[in-house]
């Protein structure tokens, strides 16, 4: 308080300096929310509050949402296997934390604040203090919140699009009951990402009698395909995880158009299975699966059954566009024959209109590295009319 006016509050100013700035900046303790990781992103979000600022609940949507874009969502490959960490790194949870204070701010700011806010629901982030137990935590944390939403009636169903979780042995029979429940609840759910799922034969009895309509897109691992059939309007499917051994014969009945992510392509009845259950596959990405706790030497090289697998692919009706991504910064031998592979395939395919093909050069979280995402080196692109 001040001596001087003692009816005048006394506003607190800490100094906190600007990450790579020469000046400081006073901000209030309110502003500093433990989630808010960075000086940096804490003197952001104030700035964004001053009271001599243009309201932020005044702003036109599409600049609210580019500010938000500099806080980035969880990488659409982030598996338990493809990343450095069994857990998500804390640093893709900031735009929920910061859209949760702007909700509590006021109503304006709420009703800019909420939809985004609950546009996604990631149950996949650890505190540090509970990172030992992360098991624990990651499927408590699905529990609690599958629950906490089941209360809230439909004002926050109805904003899911996203849904974002992993599952561990621990507490499983409860963890599954909420889980199912929750997708049931979920009109408006157009995306899961499964981020670890150790537990295939009880996910898929948890989940075989359910019925998605709504779900276009599934982020998962070969534990978690199950998802497949209960999704029947799913168009997009990405393989995670270290197996790369997606049950093709899921496929069947599905609209399936893109199908992208690790797959060991070694067997050679895959291509075959895949032309009989999914025809209507308009892109296609070959990779590896990325395990980062491989040895290095076997993350750098593409497989040398690529080259004979995609000619095959010509079989492909809807075939429009192949990605090859090549793990590794430098070209090998191996990786010059599926190249000119799939040059010859998309040249000579009677699909009409153009064909893309798409070389992609990616460096990979590994335990030598440390990267929490993975780092695209180049990216070409040739078009076949």
């Amino acid at each position: 308080m001040d001596p001087e006016h003692p009816n005048k509050k006394q506003r607190m100013t800490p100094e906190v300096v600007a990450e790579g700035a020469g000046d400081t900046e006073s901000i209030p303790e309110a502003t500093k929310s433990p989630g808010i990781t960075t000086r940096s992103s804490r003197l952001a979000f104030w700035k964004l509050m001053r009271p001599n600022n243009v309201p932020l609940s005044k702003l036109p949507l599409e600049l609210f949402d580019e500010i938000l874009a500099y806080y980035p969502i969880l990488p659409t490959t982030f598996n338990e296997f493809t990343f450095f960490e069994d857990y998500a790194p804390l640093k893709y949870s900031e735009r929920t934390v910061i859209l949760r204070s702007l909700s509590q701010s006021c109503r304006a700011l709420r009703q800019l604040a909420f939809p985004r806010l609950w546009d996604r629901l990631d149950t996949c982030f650890v505190p540090e203090s509970k990172q030992a137990e992360w098991y624990m935590h990651i499927t408590g944390s699905l529990r609690r919140k599958a629950e906490g939403v089941l209360e809230s009636g439909p004002e926050i169903q109805h904003c899911i699009r996203t849904l974002t979780f992993g599952l561990t042995e621990f507490d499983l029979g409860r963890t599954l009951n909420a889980l199912t429940r929750l997708l049931q609840a979920l009109p408006n759910l157009e995306t899961i990402h499964v981020t670890c799922a150790s537990t295939a034969r009880h996910f898929a009895s948890a989940v075989s009698g359910l019925t998605l309509p709504s779900v276009r897109t599934l982020r998962i691992t070969s534990d978690s395909d199950t998802l497949i059939p209960v999704c029947p309007n799913v168009t997009h499917v990405q393989m995670l995880g270290a197996a790369g051994k997606p049950k093709i014969e899921l496929f069947k009945d599905r609209q399936i158009e893109i199908l992208d992510g690790g797959i060991k392509w070694e067997d050679p009845s895959l291509v075959d299975r895949l032309v009989k259950n999914a025809p209507g596959i308009k892109r296609l990405e070959i990779r590896a699966p990325i395990n980062w706790k491989s040895k290095l030497e076997a993350t750098k090289a593409a497989p040398a059954e690529w080259a004979e697998i995609i000619p095959k692919l010509s079989a492909l009706p809807n075939l429009i566009c192949l990605i090859l991504t090549f793990p590794g910064e430098e070209v090998h031998e191996t990786d010059l024959p599926p190249v000119a592979a799939a040059r010859k395939m998309l040249r000579s395919s009677q699909v009409k209109g153009n064909r893309r093909l798409i070389i992609r050069r990616i460096v990979s979280p590994h335990y030598s590295n440390k990267y929490e995402e993975e780092m695209v080196r180049s990216c070409t692109e040739v078009v076949f009319g």
